[in-house]
């Protein structure tokens, strides 16, 4: 049965070095949910604190409904992988994942080899966990690899060697710190989907640390995105990406990144940005300066857009990069253009761009996305 988690008002300072900050959140039983950020961010302190490895400055670590605070790690039922994947180097793949069990079941003289070739009781349970280091390489495709060290592994036969480990338990939540940073671009590919898959299979609570947005947009039920030891804003990967909370979140997620185009309301209703000119909810004074986000996929070709020069040009294949300055002010913006509908510009031409209407985000000097209607761009 999966357990929930809930956060209440974490801290964490270190010295007078604050690392994390008032985090309080709620993850349900069996969600898939990601914290992402910058490195030094604060998200893998938070998951040794759910772990128990760390211990908050303040606030609650509540479990399946149960205060953890006080509880060691091997009580709280959770399985953590690591980045390093933290193998024995001596074990065999066999032994490596048999560790948690053998731990657990039988006690430190009945773990002894000379025990287990004499006592009855001793060996029954060592075949007891055989069958199911067994049962837990085979769901993994690992079960050719039982007699095998560590060094004879690659890094993703490793990763999945230590999440067989974690499975072993059969833990209510798994955590799991950076585990596909040591993979190549090709592998992380396909091990993203395989634990995506694994997650669905087990049905158990996943608690996922990742610098990397693609994994965290494409693997998750909820993505929290923090940022100097702060939860900005969790939500799912689509509204994280569309309906950004805050200009930090919208700056972070998407790659390429957001286009921000500074601008100032001339008047009532009105918002001139980049050379652009975009309405916006009425009632703003005048004076007040704002952003414009604009992803560079709703940045489109058009008669009537913003004046802009053509710098640099990415083939990518499926799509083409488009970086641009912008006569108004020379900043650099980039469209991400579909080459079957789009004629390929060139290096040192004229363009002009338009943002799509429904797709503009505005914030407010502070950072913070004004909500309920999208600004409209009216040249």
């Amino acid at each position: 049965m999966p357990h929930g988690l809930t956060l209440r008002r974490i801290a964490k300072t270190v010295g007078k070095q604050t690392i994390l900050r008032d985090i309080s959140l709620d993850v349900r039983p069996g969600e898939f949910l990601t914290l992402v950020g910058p490195s030094g961010c604060g998200k893998s302190t938070l998951l040794r604190i759910i772990a128990g490895l760390d211990r908050q400055s303040s606030g609650e670590v509540w479990i399946g409904g149960r205060r953890a605070d006080d509880l060691p790690p091997k009580h709280r039922d959770v399985a953590m992988v690591f980045q390093s994947y933290a193998l024995y180097p001596h074990m065999t793949v066999r032994a490596n994942v048999a560790v948690p069990l053998r731990m657990r079941r039988l006690k430190r003289w009945q773990r002894m080899p000379v025990v287990r070739s004499v006592v009855p009781s001793v060996r029954r349970e060592e075949t007891r966990i055989a069958d199911k280091v067994d049962e837990i390489t085979r769901s993994l495709a690992i079960e050719h690899l039982l007699a095998r060290k560590p060094r004879e592994l690659s890094g993703g036969q490793r990763q999945r060697v230590a999440l067989a480990r974690a499975m072993v338990r059969e833990p209510a939540i798994f955590l799991m710190d950076e585990p596909l940073s040591n993979l190549d671009a090709a592998m992380r590919i396909q091990a993203r989907a395989e634990i995506a898959q694994l997650h669905r299979r087990l049905g158990v609570t996943f608690i996922y640390v990742t610098h990397d947005q693609t994994e965290a947009m494409t693997m998750s039920d909820r993505v929290v995105v923090m940022l100097q030891g702060e939860l900005l804003q969790i939500d799912t990967p689509e509204t994280i990406y569309s309906a950004p909370a805050d200009l930090r979140v919208a700056a972070f997620v998407g790659t390429p990144k957001i286009n921000v185009l500074e601008g100032q309301v001339v008047r009532d209703g009105t918002l001139e940005a980049g050379g652009g000119v975009f309405q916006v909810p009425s009632g703003i004074a005048v004076g007040t300066r704002m952003s414009v986000g604009i992803r560079p996929e709703a940045l489109k070709p058009a008669d009537h857009g913003m004046a802009a020069r053509v710098t640099h040009v990415e083939n990518l294949g499926s799509d083409i990069l488009v970086h641009a300055t912008l006569a108004s002010n020379d900043q650099t913006i980039i469209a991400r253009l579909d080459p079957f509908q789009t004629a390929r510009p060139t290096f040192g031409s004229e363009i002009k761009l338009a943002p799509l209407m429904e797709r503009i985000l505005l914030f407010d000097d502070a950072g913070n996305r004004i909500p309920s209607t999208n600004a409209r761009s009216v040249a």
